[in-house]
């Protein structure tokens, strides 16, 4: 089982825990966001995968750097894309609003581009 970094952030008084399975570097700019006493809110995990699957269902919008589509329910997938890097998904973030998780799963050979 891989080992769990956890950084709890607090943002405009908002707690918000980072959880990957690589330690990050926080930027002196972060540094003032980190707290131990963060408030309970939301977890925001970050899962490095081999590879991931292709988009389910139509196109709903697409950005400069990442595209929507329906998640099956009611909410949606976002996928990030490396333009300089020919368009190739490297990251799909899905939501669970009422647990207040965000789940994170890319590629390890973007994982700076996540990182940052």
């Amino acid at each position: 089982m891989p080992k769990t970094y956890l950084y709890p952030l607090t943002v405009a008084g908002v707690g918000v825990t980072l959880k990957t399975e690589i330690p990050l570097p926080v930027p002196e700019r972060f540094q003032p966001f980190l707290s131990e006493a963060a408030a309970p809110g939301y977890l925001a995990e970050f899962r490095e995968h081999p590879s991931l699957p292709a988009p389910d269902g139509p196109l709903l919008f697409r950005g400069e750097s990442y595209e929507v589509y329906p998640d099956g329910a009611d909410g949606f997938v976002c996928w990030y894309f490396n333009g300089m890097n020919e368009d190739i998904r490297f990251a799909r973030v899905t939501t669970d609003w009422p647990a207040k998780r965000v789940l994170v799963e890319y590629l390890p050979a973007e994982r700076e581009l996540v990182s940052e």
